[in-house]
């Protein structure tokens, strides 16, 4: 029973739960930024809140029901199915409505659990998706070595644009977030990159060297994707792409991340 368990609160994670604290924080301090740049009306989050959303956020990585029973992959145009026992139909989108649903009795933990999706459709393979355990070389890449700079004044400006047009729209939820960053990490996989090893020489795609969206060898079934060429060789040692190309995709994509946590908590003050 006990390795069960471990391999439910193990398996398949987006980002670790100590990169998912990582981001929250550092999207905290951007959202505190943007509020002064705005000179917005919104509360500072101040330490105690960050560290309650903090837990938000990992507890739907390190409860066992809850990831056994939830999907940590999503594609807006996949039917993903169920996972073993049964569970997992819509999974991602369900739980995503559940929590938000939770933000009047706790805001804070709430807050922090739905920013924990919102993060996790910005690692490639969760949104190809390749499903996999505790062994993606995207989900555990050294981020904290590449971190990247804190936000800027024009990206306050371009993200409080578009929680506006959210907030003219209306929507009921803010999963709509979700899609659009989702959107955005597909179309990220499919830049060129310089690959270089003895059968592939040339440019390629991200998605044909690593994440690769089309059923393949290694897909669990029809809707999911498979590795690439490369196999699961992001940031690997001589796997065939240069350390600071992969370096700076990593970068790009953990700021995808903050910038998307920050607009989601700017949606919601």
């Amino acid at each position: 029973m006990f390795a069960l368990l471990l391999a439910t609160i193990l398996n398949a994670q987006a980002y670790s739960p100590a990169t998912h604290r990582h981001i929250i924080r550092a999207a905290a301090e951007d959202y505190n930024t943007c509020v002064a740049h705005l000179d917005l009306p919104s509360p500072e989050l101040t330490a105690s809140v960050i560290k309650k959303m903090q837990k938000g956020s990992t507890h739907e990585d390190l409860n066992p029901f809850v990831k056994f029973t939830q999907w940590h992959f999503y594609h807006p145009r996949k039917d993903l199915g169920a996972g073993s026992l049964g569970y997992g139909h819509g999974s991602f989108e369900h739980r995503y409505g559940v929590v938000e649903k939770k933000l009047e009795k706790s805001f804070s933990r709430s807050l922090g659990a739905m920013a924990h999706y919102v993060q996790d459709v910005t690692n490639p393979a969760h949104v190809a998706p390749i499903y996999h355990g505790i062994g993606d070389g995207f989900d555990y890449f050294d981020f904290k070595a590449h971190w990247p700079a804190a936000i800027d004044t024009k990206k306050c400006d371009e993200i409080f644009q578009r929680v506006l047009a959210f907030k003219r729209v209306g929507r009921a939820s803010t999963f709509s977030l979700v899609r659009r960053t989702t959107e955005e990490t597909l179309l990220k996989i499919q830049e060129q990159i310089p690959v270089m090893t003895a059968t592939h020489q040339g440019f390629y795609s991200w998605e044909e060297a690593f994440w690769n969206t089309q059923y393949g060898r290694g897909s669990i079934r029809k809707s999911f994707g498979h590795y690439g060429f490369l196999g699961n060789g992001f940031g690997k040692r001589n796997v065939g792409v240069a350390p600071e190309v992969m370096a700076t995709f990593a970068r790009g994509q953990i700021r995808a991340a903050i910038d998307a946590t920050v607009e989601l908590f700017l949606m919601q003050m």
